[in-house]
């Protein structure tokens, strides 16, 4: 089994692109936090991040530099040559799902955040009368 889950900031725009029939691509990376400290500094990793079709054209319209993003998707290998002949071998990560994280304003769009209705609390619906009693 290959997959992944990444949580974390783009540290670019994403970047759409078309194959030559027309396929949208889209490229991007995205550095998250590892977990530990090594000597009180705290590291991150870097992943370069593929998304083909509706998944590359709904990341390239939601999200730029800086915000947060949930990846799930596989590690994918590519094979080639570099310019003075070596062999060399890449990996990236082919999002297979994507979604925001974090705050909501801070996750959409800054045009549309100013549109968005406020939060409701828990509070605001008042007190439900507890009487154990389980309705199915």
């Amino acid at each position: 089994m290959n997959k992944i889950v990444i949580i974390g900031r783009l540290t670019k725009d994403p970047e759409l692109k078309a194959t030559p029939s027309g396929k949208p691509v889209c490229n991007f990376p995205v550095a998250d936090d590892r977990p530990f400290a090594e000597n009180g500094q705290r590291e991150a990793d870097f992943h370069q991040i593929v998304a083909w079709g509706r998944t590359a054209e709904f990341i390239s319209k939601y999200f730029c530099k800086g915000r947060w993003i949930y990846i799930v998707g596989r590690v994918q290998y590519r094979k080639w040559t570099d310019k003075n002949g070596g062999n060399r071998i890449s990996a990236e990560v082919v999002a297979d799902e994507v979604g925001f994280c974090g705050d909501r304003k801070q996750a959409m769009p800054e045009d549309e955040a100013e549109d968005e209705p406020p939060r409701r609390r828990a509070s605001d619906f008042g007190d439900v009368e507890d009487d154990n009693h389980v309705p199915f």
